[in-house]
């Protein structure tokens, strides 16, 4: 629980800006998403996801499994 809260205040304070043409934005507070090229950010959006699709398969009744769904 410590390390979910501990994210929670580091997001809360997270800050950036846009970069176009080499000019900076002013800074602004991030409310949603990850940041790109954060080191976290591939792993919370893959635990973000994988919730997703978790509820997607409960919610419906296919009759197989799901992973008979994906093709090579």
């Amino acid at each position: 629980m410590a390390l979910l809260v501990l994210l929670e205040k580091w997001f809360e304070m997270s800050v950036t800006c846009v970069r176009w043409h080499g000019h900076d934005s002013e800074s602004f507070r991030l409310i949603a998403g990850v940041r790109q090229r954060g080191v976290l950010s591939p792993f919370l959006f893959a635990i973000f996801v994988d919730d997703i699709v978790k509820q997607e398969i409960r919610s419906v009744e296919l009759g197989v499994c799901p992973m008979q769904l994906v093709h090579f």
